[in-house]
């Protein structure tokens, strides 16, 4: 694994370019090479690359062993890529610098922003010593080579044989123990033994398959990037689908307002209906209660027969007779007989229900009978004519 450089006018042909130049890039050839390349930055006219390479014949062997298993390898990575997924599923804010060690070798590499920028490896041999120098100057060199990024670096360690001691070497930072760190990935209740257990590139490599956004080396590619597209039919399907949707939110309100018209019309011509009933019913009833007036006014203001009638009786002379009374909305008009009639005048004035009683005619004596014949006229008492005629007039009507 290696940073590499192209200019930027082969951007669109990296695949080829990469083939092209890999002999000279490596020492493998796009014939015995597995290999492929993530893109890092461009600038100054060229474009960083991180490519990664191995020998086909031996990746072959252990993918033919898996195929006598009955398992189809699909994807090829490495160890660092793997690590470098499971680190910033951990921690997304920080960038890392990772390093393995085993009791013969070491290999590590600049994690930023989740994508390996560059790599080391290197062997203890027999003299350990130098071999432990070797890698504090790796590792001290990449925090220099950091520094400005922004992120805050953490150094972190995996110890493959369990020994967790390193010499007294002067790393610019402190480093961290990857078994000692919270994964996000097994229960809370498991215990730290579970964790040391716990195949950590397995596990980096199995999240990296589940994030299928992330960019990550695929040997098995040979370079060559495809675009994932979406299937034709399922674009047309949901496109078909979209529309259908838009059609139906365009059409529904059209219908629902046409059907709530149509209901409101209706209505008005039901309510139409009830208020000409109504109206009916309420014309009816003020002409009920003009009758019931025009009656109640009639019975206040009209004088009743039979209470004038029994006063006539009771005020005139027990010997008196008449032959002709005459009640008319105002007046009352009696004519008849009396012993004298002269006495029936004050007995009229002094009722309550006469007034300005007096004789319409000159008074005659019938010398056969030997009594008076008369004819008086009076007004009622409580009877006013104008209200009399405004009565007589709403009646009419």
């Amino acid at each position: 694994m290696q940073p590499v450089e192209f200019p930027l006018a082969v951007k669109k042909e990296l695949s080829s370019a990469v083939s092209f130049e890999l002999d000279r890039l490596t020492p493998l050839s796009p014939e015995n090479a597995l290999y492929d390349f993530t893109t890092q930055s461009e600038k100054d006219g060229k474009i960083c690359l991180t490519l990664v390479a191995a020998r086909a014949d031996l990746v072959n062997r252990y993918m033919e062993a898996l195929a006598g298993k009955g398992m189809r390898v699909k994807r090829v990575t490495i160890n660092l890529s793997g690590i470098s997924t499971l680190l910033t599923y951990m921690d997304k804010k920080s960038d890392f610098i990772f390093v393995q060690i085993n009791k013969f070798a070491y290999e590590g590499g600049l994690i930023t922003n989740g994508s390996i920028l560059s790599g080391f490896t290197g062997r203890f041999n027999n003299d350990e010593t130098s071999g432990w120098e070797k890698l504090t100057k790796e590792i001290n060199t990449l925090i220099a080579a950091h520094s400005g990024h922004g992120k805050p670096l953490k150094l972190i360690a995996d110890f493959i044989t369990g020994a967790e001691i390193i010499p007294e070497h002067k790393f610019s930072m402190p480093v961290q123990n990857l078994r000692h760190m919270d994964m996000k990935l097994l229960p809370a209740r498991n215990n730290r033994q579970d964790m040391k257990k716990l195949p950590c590139i397995a596990a980096g490599g199995m999240l990296e398959l589940l994030q299928s956004k992330t960019i990550k080396p695929d040997l098995l590619s040979k370079g060559v990037h495809k675009e994932s597209k979406a299937p034709v039919g399922l674009t047309v399907f949901l496109l078909l689908i979209l529309l259908a949707i838009g059609a139906f939110h365009i059409i529904m309100p059209f219908r629902m307002e046409k059907q709530m018209l149509a209901e409101i019309d209706r209505q008005i011509v039901s309510v139409k209906n009830e208020a000409k009933k109504v109206e009916k019913l309420k014309m009816e009833t003020q002409l009920i209660e003009s009758d019931i007036a025009s009656i109640d006014n009639f019975k206040h203001n009209s004088p009743m027969l039979l209470p004038i009638l029994k006063e006539l009786t009771i005020i005139l002379p027990a010997k008196a007779w008449l032959t002709r009374i005459k009640i008319g909305e105002t007046t009352v008009d009696i004519e008849g007989y009396a012993d004298t009639a002269t006495d029936i005048l004050p007995k009229l004035e002094s009722s309550p229900y006469f007034k300005k009683a007096e004789f319409a005619s000159a008074t005659t004596r019938d010398s056969k009978k030997n009594v008076d014949r008369f004819a008086i006229k009076m007004e009622i008492r409580g009877i006013k004519k104008d209200v009399k005629e405004a009565v007589k007039s709403e009646t009419k009507k």
